[in-house]
């Protein structure tokens, strides 16, 4: 099966993002303050895992 990338995410009152719109590339980086929400963001991707699976 080839594989696919996630090309863009757009959320609205996830966690604590108020609004997101982000396009992604092959390689992202997250740099942000602490309290910023990166673990919020990194958690979305194990909740989209899970949702496909089922």
């Amino acid at each position: 099966m080839p594989s696919r990338m996630l090309e863009r995410i757009s959320l609205k009152g996830y966690k604590s993002f108020r609004e997101l719109d982000l396009t992604l590339e092959p390689v992202n980086v997250l740099i942000e303050a602490n309290g910023s929400g990166k673990s919020n963001f990194i958690g979305l991707f194990g909740m989209l895992s899970h949702i496909s699976a089922v």
